[in-house]
């Protein structure tokens, strides 16, 4: 629907099932009223291009337009309104249109709502709430403040994060810095106890192969250690475990390891068995502490050991 006041203001609505879908209005222009062509091509254009873009937006489009025009509008010859009615109608092909001219055009779409069948039921609900609520559910200043506190938010959060990439990458800065006085330093103190010419560029490494060399020169050798006493170590074992609750299921000894696989009736019995190995064994270094897994209703545990007669052996850790 399209209204047409005598103020030469225009109003339009869209509708469907008697829902509003949209609605604008514009002031036309003088030229178009009195039947100018281009004034009213002009004046359809506009209308078009709004109607274009609500089509976008709802996805429809009207398929029949009724203008209803004030009688206080003529421009003395009759044809102005006629003339822009054509160019509503060639601005938006494929619709058909309708032109009245009507003492008050609002009045007239007032009482259209009014209009019942002949059985005293009105021809569609008449839901004037309906239509508020449509256009109250718009974006409006709330949206646009929240869309303007989040842009806020993020520009903050973009801040935080220049911010700390900058103090990180002054502190990688000031890292290798002091990496590189420090590497300054060690070659110091390097090239004081080796001789003149040796490359420094890997001051370690230099100092190393420095070592190695003066090791050579004065005749070291390695020292050979005597083999563990394997059955020695057995008897010991065996004797110990041999006291207990527990079975000896695997005994493995090499010349630097000592591993013992061991199952018990009781938690308590399989737990007290390092203890007992390091009271009852003086060649071995067992760990101190065991896990312990139930098989078959038994308890099981793997303990390791050293020899404790090795010097280059290290103490097991639990």
């Amino acid at each position: 629907v399209v209204l047409i006041g005598d103020d030469g203001r225009m109003a339009w609505s869209w509708s469907a099932e008697g829902r509003l879908l949209a609605g604008g209005r514009s002031r036309l222009d003088a030229g178009a009223l009195r039947g100018e062509p281009d004034a009213a091509s002009n004046a359809a254009g506009r209308l078009s291009a709004d109607w274009l873009a609500w089509t976008t937006q709802l996805g429809r489009a009207p398929s029949r337009i009724v203008c209803l025009v004030d009688d206080g509008l003529d421009d003395g010859t009759g044809g102005g309104i006629a003339r822009l009615g054509r160019s509503f109608g060639a601005a938006w092909p494929g619709a058909g249109i309708d032109l009245f001219r009507v003492p008050d055009p609002i009045g007239s779409t007032l009482h259209r709502l009014r209009e019942t069948t002949a059985g005293g039921k009105p021809t569609r609900p008449l839901d004037a709430q309906a239509a508020v609520g449509d256009l109250a559910a718009r974006p409006g200043r709330a949206h646009k403040a929240m869309y303007r506190w989040t842009a806020f938010g993020l520009l903050a959060a973009s801040a935080l994060c220049i911010t700390l990439g900058i103090q990180q990458r002054r502190s990688a800065g000031e890292a290798a810095t002091e990496a590189a006085a420090l590497t300054g330093a060690q070659r110091d103190r390097v090239a004081e106890v080796l001789p003149e010419g040796v490359d420094l560029t890997y001051p370690v490494l230099a100092a190393q192969a420095e070592r190695d060399r003066l090791r050579i020169e004065r005749g070291a050798t390695s020292r050979i250690q005597p083999p563990p006493p394997i059955l020695a170590g057995v008897e010991q074992i065996g004797f110990v475990v041999s006291s207990t609750d527990v079975r000896l299921e695997k005994l493995t000894l090499t010349t630097s390891l000592a591993s013992v696989v061991v199952s018990g009736p009781t938690t308590e019995s399989v737990e007290l068995l390092p203890g007992t190995l390091r009271g009852g064994t003086d060649l071995f270094a067992w760990q101190t502490s065991v896990r312990i897994n139930q098989q078959g209703g038994r308890y099981r545990t793997s303990i390791s050991g050293n020899w404790a007669n090795d010097p280059d052996v290290p103490e097991p850790s639990s």
